[in-house]
Protein backbone atom coordinates (compact mmCIF):
# COMPACT_ATOMS: atom_id res chain seq x y z
CA UNK A 1 0.00 0.00 0.00
CA UNK A 2 0.90 3.55 -0.65
CA UNK A 3 0.13 5.46 2.56
CA UNK A 4 -0.07 9.73 3.51
CA UNK A 5 0.67 10.65 7.15
CA UNK A 6 -0.49 14.06 6.81
CA UNK A 7 0.57 16.60 9.70
CA UNK A 8 2.71 13.46 10.58
CA UNK A 9 4.70 15.87 13.05
CA UNK A 10 7.20 13.28 14.50
CA UNK A 11 5.76 10.30 13.43
CA UNK A 12 3.55 9.08 16.26
CA UNK A 13 1.18 7.40 13.42
CA UNK A 14 3.82 7.41 10.50
CA UNK A 15 6.13 4.22 12.33
CA UNK A 16 3.37 2.17 12.64
CA UNK A 17 1.79 2.72 9.35
CA UNK A 18 5.12 1.84 8.28
CA UNK A 19 5.33 -1.38 10.26
CA UNK A 20 1.63 -2.38 8.27
CA UNK A 21 2.64 -1.50 4.84
CA UNK A 22 5.76 -3.66 5.16
CA UNK A 23 9.11 -3.47 2.74
CA UNK A 24 6.80 -2.88 -0.48
CA UNK A 25 4.77 -0.14 0.80
CA UNK A 26 5.51 3.36 1.09
CA UNK A 27 4.43 6.02 3.84
CA UNK A 28 4.80 10.15 2.83
CA UNK A 29 4.78 12.06 5.79
CA UNK A 30 4.09 15.72 5.44
CA UNK A 31 4.46 18.40 7.67
CA UNK A 32 4.92 22.06 7.65
CA UNK A 33 7.57 21.93 10.34
CA UNK A 34 11.58 21.01 9.05
CA UNK A 35 12.55 20.05 12.67
CA UNK A 36 9.29 17.35 13.12
CA UNK A 37 10.03 15.82 9.81
CA UNK A 38 14.22 15.70 11.25
CA UNK A 39 13.19 14.25 14.13
CA UNK A 40 10.61 11.53 12.23
CA UNK A 41 13.59 10.76 10.35
CA UNK A 42 15.59 9.81 13.33
CA UNK A 43 12.95 7.79 14.87
CA UNK A 44 12.26 5.93 11.47
CA UNK A 45 16.05 5.29 11.56
CA UNK A 46 15.85 3.71 14.97
CA UNK A 47 12.63 1.92 14.35
CA UNK A 48 14.44 0.25 11.39
CA UNK A 49 10.96 1.71 8.73
CA UNK A 50 13.49 4.55 7.32
CA UNK A 51 13.14 2.82 3.46
CA UNK A 52 9.47 3.16 4.01
CA UNK A 53 9.23 6.68 5.23
CA UNK A 54 9.00 9.00 2.63
CA UNK A 55 9.27 12.82 4.89
CA UNK A 56 7.93 15.56 2.89
CA UNK A 57 8.07 19.23 3.70
CA UNK A 58 5.35 21.53 2.69
CA UNK A 59 5.99 24.40 0.44
CA UNK A 60 9.59 22.67 -0.37
CA UNK A 61 9.77 19.24 -1.92
CA UNK A 62 5.66 18.15 -1.29
CA UNK A 63 4.03 18.15 -4.30
CA UNK A 64 0.77 16.69 -4.58
CA UNK A 65 0.54 16.35 -8.68
CA UNK A 66 3.87 14.29 -8.56
CA UNK A 67 1.47 11.40 -6.17
CA UNK A 68 -1.60 11.74 -8.77
CA UNK A 69 -3.77 8.57 -7.90
CA UNK A 70 -1.00 6.75 -5.91
CA UNK A 71 -2.68 6.75 -2.83
CA UNK A 72 -4.72 3.97 -1.01
CA UNK A 73 -5.34 5.71 2.54
CA UNK A 74 -4.64 8.96 4.10
CA UNK A 75 -4.54 10.06 7.64
CA UNK A 76 -5.91 13.37 8.68
CA UNK A 77 -5.39 13.12 12.63
CA UNK A 78 -6.06 16.81 14.15
CA UNK A 79 -4.76 18.48 11.55
CA UNK A 80 -7.39 20.64 8.89
CA UNK A 81 -8.30 22.83 11.22
CA UNK A 82 -4.46 23.87 11.23
CA UNK A 83 -4.65 24.25 7.66
CA UNK A 84 -5.40 27.68 6.12
CA UNK A 85 -6.45 26.80 2.48
CA UNK A 86 -8.59 23.39 3.47
CA UNK A 87 -10.70 23.56 0.23
CA UNK A 88 -7.21 22.76 -1.75
CA UNK A 89 -6.34 20.55 0.91
CA UNK A 90 -9.18 18.26 0.26
CA UNK A 91 -8.58 19.05 -3.51
CA UNK A 92 -5.33 17.63 -3.80
CA UNK A 93 -6.18 14.48 -1.54
CA UNK A 94 -8.80 13.55 -3.98
CA UNK A 95 -6.53 14.14 -6.44
CA UNK A 96 -4.36 11.96 -5.24
CA UNK A 97 -6.37 9.27 -3.74
CA UNK A 98 -6.55 6.11 -6.19
CA UNK A 99 -10.47 5.39 -6.70
CA UNK A 100 -11.46 3.63 -3.98
CA UNK A 101 -8.93 5.17 -1.84
CA UNK A 102 -9.79 6.50 1.53
CA UNK A 103 -9.22 8.92 4.31
CA UNK A 104 -9.93 8.53 8.06
CA UNK A 105 -11.03 12.00 9.11
CA UNK A 106 -10.78 13.13 12.97
CA UNK A 107 -10.73 16.91 14.34
CA UNK A 108 -10.07 17.23 18.44
CA UNK A 109 -13.38 18.08 20.37
CA UNK A 110 -13.54 21.28 21.87
CA UNK A 111 -11.19 23.12 19.70
CA UNK A 112 -13.22 22.24 16.37
CA UNK A 113 -16.88 22.81 16.71
CA UNK A 114 -19.26 20.52 14.76
CA UNK A 115 -20.02 23.12 12.49
CA UNK A 116 -16.57 23.93 11.38
CA UNK A 117 -16.54 19.72 11.01
CA UNK A 118 -19.59 20.26 9.03
CA UNK A 119 -17.75 22.95 6.84
CA UNK A 120 -14.47 20.50 5.84
CA UNK A 121 -17.00 17.76 5.20
CA UNK A 122 -18.39 20.12 2.92
CA UNK A 123 -15.41 20.88 0.87
CA UNK A 124 -14.63 17.53 0.92
CA UNK A 125 -17.51 16.22 -0.71
CA UNK A 126 -16.80 19.03 -3.41
CA UNK A 127 -13.54 17.45 -4.09
CA UNK A 128 -15.45 14.48 -4.74
CA UNK A 129 -14.93 12.43 -1.22
CA UNK A 130 -17.89 10.93 0.06
CA UNK A 131 -18.24 10.06 4.06
CA UNK A 132 -19.25 6.71 4.76
CA UNK A 133 -21.11 5.35 7.71
CA UNK A 134 -18.00 3.69 9.25
CA UNK A 135 -17.64 5.63 12.49
CA UNK A 136 -13.62 4.90 12.99
CA UNK A 137 -13.23 6.43 16.46
CA UNK A 138 -15.50 7.31 19.35
CA UNK A 139 -15.06 11.05 18.78
CA UNK A 140 -17.97 12.65 17.27
CA UNK A 141 -15.88 14.61 14.79
CA UNK A 142 -14.25 11.83 12.82
CA UNK A 143 -15.25 9.70 9.75
CA UNK A 144 -13.97 7.61 7.15
CA UNK A 145 -13.85 9.35 3.62
CA UNK A 146 -13.63 7.27 -0.01
CA UNK A 147 -12.93 8.23 -3.54
CA UNK A 148 -15.58 6.78 -5.55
Amino acid sequence: MTVMDYGCAMGFFSIPMARLVGECGTVYCVDIQPEMLERLKKRAEKHGVSNIIRPLLVNSDYNPAELSGKLDFVMLFYVVHEVAEKKQLFADLAMMLKRGGKILFVEPEGHVTSDEFEESLRLAAEAGLELTDDKPVRNKLSGILIKK
